[in-house]
């Protein structure tokens, strides 16, 4: 992951285990019987969409490692009321063309819209073993979290801030002989784009530090040999239409010989000029 200084944010937090006890086993379905270790690692993301319909994501790692790089865990989700989600790692997909490579095996459980309340979430691992945890919900933030006395399962950042609305996020690439050029793109963009300070933590896609740097997760920032990366967090005063335009007809032209300039929005769209 690359940081820079800027008013900035991202990342994947630090790890952090939780102690957390199996409850009684429930009677399956269709049990389906695989070897797979039932500890998990599990993370929080939010899903963005247009209108800012957001919807929370729950990422669910095995532990164990397997010989290709593309297993994949089946996952269900059931509101049985409105406090109380259960999620069940229904079985591991094997795949058909295996991607040789020793890695975890990864699945998402999509669990909606929340309405901001404190949930009970129960997660079943292929019907043999339930963790039950509180997921809480609120304007500013979710927290997963499991009891002291449970074990089997740790949550990569227990608490994901919610994205704040008109967030527009981001790096520029440039060899280090461009970077006047960098920064008078930045101060271009300042005519719909405007310094912002959300509180420091973890966004699912970007980590804000206590110093307003901002972290980008390996999947969303190039590397290039010799050109550096500057990663930013600005909040959009206009509309994420007029801020396209402005990129595809003024900024592309001016700067993408030089910089490159790569942009997220709150609404989950992506904006590249290279």
């Amino acid at each position: 992951m690359m940081k820079r200084q800027l008013v900035a944010f991202f990342g994947w937090g630090l790890i952090i285990v939780l102690s957390l006890s199996a409850c009684s086993k429930e009677e399956p379905v269709d049990k389906v019987t695989f070897d797979i270790e039932k500890e998990m690692l599990l993370d929080l993301k939010e899903e963005l969409g247009p209108d800012e319909n957001r919807n929370l994501l729950l990422g669910i790692k095995t532990i164990q490692e397997f010989d290709c790089e593309n297993y994949e865990l089946n996952t269900s989700v059931r509101l049985t009321d409105d406090e109380f989600i259960r999620v069940t790692v229904t079985d591991l997909i094997q795949p058909i063309d295996c991607i040789p490579g020793e890695t975890a095996a990864f699945g998402q459980a999509g669990l909606g819209n929340l309405s901001e309340k404190e949930y009970l979430l129960n997660l079943s691992v292929l019907y043999e073993i339930n963790y039950e945890g509180r997921l809480s919900a609120n304007g500013s933030y979710y927290r997963l979290t499991f009891g002291d006395d449970v074990t089997g399962v740790s949550v990569n950042n227990p608490t994901l801030y919610r994205i704040p609305s008109k967030s527009v996020w981001g790096y520029l690439q440039y060899e280090a002989a461009d970077i006047m050029v960098a920064q008078n793109l930045l101060q271009d963009m300042q005519e719909l784009l405007e310094v912002t300070t959300p509180t420091p933590g973890n966004y699912g896609h970007f980590v804000l530090s206590n110093a307003n740097e901002v972290s980008l997760p390996a999947e969303d920032i190039e590397e290039v040999q010799g050109r550096q990366n500057q990663t930013f967090l600005l909040r959009l005063v206009g509309t994420v239409d007029e801020l396209r335009e402005k990129v595809e007809s003024e900024y592309c032209p001016q700067y993408q010989e030089k910089v490159k300039l790569q942009l997220y929005t709150h609404t989950g769209e992506e904006i590249t000029c290279s």
